[in-house]
């Protein structure tokens, strides 16, 4: 019997999901290996496009072959337990993508008490992957989950839509304040308790630290004793014209 239209339709959708290792000779000594975490990957459910990702891109940058299935069973592990995580924080099914951004939080070294609070927090899921996201972002620039999370976590309740604008606008209140990753979101933090929006708490931000700066300066070398220079800024040390001296 001919097959019918539709079944043609999800037998394609069916080979289209199903992950195939990149047709590379450099993944021959490890194929068995590559193979069985994306049995393993597709038995769980869980996203083995993310691991023929993680294939190419040590393919990419010609990285050994055992090197790279390392790399794969590993993922394969924390993607295991970031699932788990997710399930004890009520989220009875995590999306592919919610898990991928929790495997990869994970792998830049976001601790689980911090995509904890995130995956327990109200709303939607794809605000939630996206707070993820943004605190990965921030990691990897340098700034430590622990100072960034609290401010991620209340834009999460204020403007989820504006989580992903988050790690480009503390860096570029670090360059042009010459602030700390921590003076930074905390400047923004601080801004956002009287902002609705990320961005009415970054412009807050930006004009109360060029005040602050301005008052710095014009303090500099003013002193009763000699001792006490830019005595105007005791209330915020380390910044005004030293803002952000010992920045990593």
């Amino acid at each position: 019997m001919m097959p019918t239209a539709v079944t043609l339709v999800l037998l394609s959708a069916w080979l289209a999901a199903v992950a195939v290792l990149p047709a590379d000779a450099r993944l021959l000594p490890v194929k068995g290996r590559m193979q069985a975490a994306l049995e393993v990957a597709e038995r769980e459910e869980l996203p083995a496009d993310l691991l023929v990702s993680k294939m190419r891109e040590g393919l990419a940058k010609r990285v050994p072959a055992p090197l790279i299935a390392t790399a794969v069973e590993r993922l394969v592990v924390v993607l295991q337990e970031v699932r788990e995580l997710a399930q004890r924080r009520s989220v009875s099914s995590p999306s592919p993508r919610l898990l991928q951004a929790l495997a990869e939080a994970r792998l830049a070294n976001v601790g689980e008490e911090q995509l904890g609070r995130l995956l327990a927090a109200q709303g939607n899921e794809t605000n939630r992957r996206l707070a993820i996201e943004s605190l990965s972002d921030l990691k990897l620039r340098g700034c430590e989950p622990e100072v960034a999370a609290p401010l991620v976590e209340s834009l999460l309740r204020k403007d989820p839509k504006s989580l992903a604008l988050l790690p480009s606008l503390i860096q570029s209140l670090r360059q042009d304040f010459a602030l700390t990753n921590a003076e930074a979101a905390f400047s923004i933090e601080n801004g956002l308790r009287n902002e609705a929006s990320l961005q009415r708490a970054a412009t807050r931000a930006r004009n109360e630290n060029a005040a602050l700066g301005k008052g710095a300066r014009a303090n500099e070398g003013l002193s009763d004793d000699g001792g006490n220079k830019g005595r105007g800024v005791q209330s915020n040390p380390g910044k005004g014209k030293g803002i952000g001296r010992n920045k990593p």
